[in-house]
């Protein structure tokens, strides 16, 4: 069996707290047959595809930015945009949101 503990991260409080505050509720004395084994912390996020269209806002713009530099001729294709909106910890009270997707950039040497 697995237990998830879920806390909510407030403004006073930092993640290192809050595993200390864990470790403190589970350091309660058990039973010889129950075994407990405390995995990693890791901040997440509820919800994170209320984010979707912005990150699809931004993915946009970033090809948009590279057209320019490039030339701005050529067929585009972006690939993954239906991917679940990820999230990934930068550190103690900041989360990373994405979309892994791919992106594709033909250029057309257009000499006359």
């Amino acid at each position: 069996m697995h237990l998830y503990v879920l806390a909510m991260l407030k403004p006073e409080a930092t993640v290192f707290a809050l595993t200390k505050r864990i470790h403190q509720m589970l350091a309660a004395p058990l039973p010889e047959t129950v075994r407990l084994i405390v995995g990693t912390t890791t901040l997440g996020m509820n919800e994170p595809e209320r984010f979707r269209s912005q990150l699809l806002g931004m993915i946009a713009k970033s090809v948009t930015d590279a057209r320019k530099v490039l030339g701005g001729n050529g067929l585009v294709e972006v690939d993954g945009l239906e991917n679940p909106v990820g999230a990934m910890q930068l550190n103690e009270s900041e989360v990373l949101l994405f979309v892994n997707h791919h992106v594709r950039i033909q250029i057309r040497n257009d000499v006359r």
